[in-house]
């Protein structure tokens, strides 16, 4: 009988957690050809999550938890999990139970079918607000594109089951920037796609605000790919050729103007100077996109090599053998 670890990272969800207990109870029972074990960790927080999740722990043998020192973001949760744990498959997921507990026991038995990864993947986003719709849709055309080939799965995120081999992968370079949905997407290996209604949330509120959506993309696309290094190069050639064209009609209305008998020049000039003022500020812009690339790169490339620990563990329950 295969042992089936759950990871779920938590950063201040009381309110989640028993509705989460008492779901996978009830749930995985009724799966009689695998095991499970559910390791929390708790990433950090501030609220009560690390009470409830010892009072779990103490009620059932089955339940383990690690907890960070402080908020490393949910990367390092699920590295931290995912090093920690010993067991045949391995699923990570979030406690607010929008990655069903049924999905995860038909992951279990494709992974039994010699599947080395089982990708969950929402049917629609049409719970999403617009915002998060477009977004998200954007983000997997763009990396796609940006690599040339398909990459990400669109609409399935960290929300999978893999084999022991596949930990043993994952692990063997995991680098302080460790983003696991990368990982998992060059790893290769045979997978399968299962598809899920996404529920609602079942307690407490999104910790991923705006601003951290947009850094997590940003270091997906970083890890994923080079080729946004290239656009400098692109967008060099397009500024230089826009730059001679606007001298060139730049000084050709300045000569116009000069003209005595053509008064009405005047007053393209002052218009086309305030466009030459407003355009040097939007190219100035433009500028700054590679730069900000580098940048991003630039940052990836500190962290792995300082080498730092990619997160710190205070307590845990699990014991080492």
């Amino acid at each position: 009988m295969k042992s089936v670890a759950i990871i779920v990272p938590c950063f201040n969800e009381e309110e989640a957690l028993p509705i989460f207990i008492n779901e996978a109870n009830r749930i995985l029972s009724q799966d009689q050809d695998h095991t499970y074990k559910i390791l929390f960790v708790d990433d950090g927080s501030s609220d009560t999550t690390l009470k409830i999740i010892k009072e779990i722990c103490n009620q059932q043998s089955n339940i383990l938890y690690v907890s960070l020192s402080k908020n490393e973001g949910q990367r390092a949760a699920l590295l931290a999990g995912i090093e920690n744990i010993e067991a045949d498959y391995y699923v990570c997921m979030d406690v607010d139970l929008q990655d069903p507990l049924e999905t995860v026991i038909e992951m279990a038995k494709k992974l039994d079918q010699n599947y080395d990864i089982a990708v969950g993947v929402r049917k629609s986003r049409n719970e999403d607000t617009f915002f998060k719709k477009k977004t998200a849709t954007k983000f997997y055309k763009t990396v796609n594109k940006l690599e040339g080939k398909d990459v990400f799965i669109e609409n399935a995120n960290t929300f999978r089951m893999f084999t022991h081999n596949i930990k043993k992968e994952i692990l063997k370079n995991a680098g302080s920037d460790f983003n696991l949905l990368h990982k998992l997407n060059e790893i290769g290996y045979s997978q399968v796609e299962i598809y899920y209604k996404r529920p609602a949330r079942s307690a407490g509120i999104t910790k991923y605000s705006v601003s951290k959506l947009f850094r997590y993309a940003l270091d997906v696309i970083s890890c994923s790919t080079t080729r946004p290094l290239y656009v400098s190069t692109k967008l060099c050639i397009g500024l230089i050729t826009t730059g001679c064209i606007g001298f060139v009609v730049f000084l050709v209305l300045t000569i116009l103007a000069s003209i005595p008998s053509l008064p009405l020049i005047n007053c393209l000039v002052i218009f086309a100077t305030f466009l030459v003022i407003f355009s040097l500020v939007l190219l100035a812009g433009v500028i700054l996109i590679p730069i900000s690339i580098l940048s991003v790169y630039q940052s990836n490339i500190l962290v792995n090599t300082r080498n730092n620990p990619v997160y710190h563990i205070k307590e845990t329950n699990i014991k080492k053998e």
